[in-house]
């Protein structure tokens, strides 16, 4: 692999993770199930992916709204 190519898809990588959040699940319920309770509290743009388990990766659409929603607790809901 071209060095060049690695170094300018770094910033993008970077920023991807950024944008992530990894919590464990306190209850095995299906993606789209989380999803939707997401949707009702008013997380709207994100997608939910089940890595393992209970072990779940949400993406948000930026850093900020991540920074926001972890903040504000209503994560707790669904993740210790």
């Amino acid at each position: 692999m071209d060095a060049s190519a690695t170094e300018s898809n770094k910033p993008e990588f970077l920023d991807l993770l950024g944008r992530c959040a990894i919590g464990w699940c306190r209850l095995p319920i299906p993606n789209r199930v989380l999803a939707t309770e997401m949707r009702a509290e008013g997380i709207n743009e994100a997608s939910v992916m089940r890595i393992s388990g209970n072990r779940v990766l949400v993406i948000f659409n930026s850093i900020e709204e991540r920074d926001h929603i972890v903040s504000s607790g209503v994560m707790s809901t669904w993740f210790e």
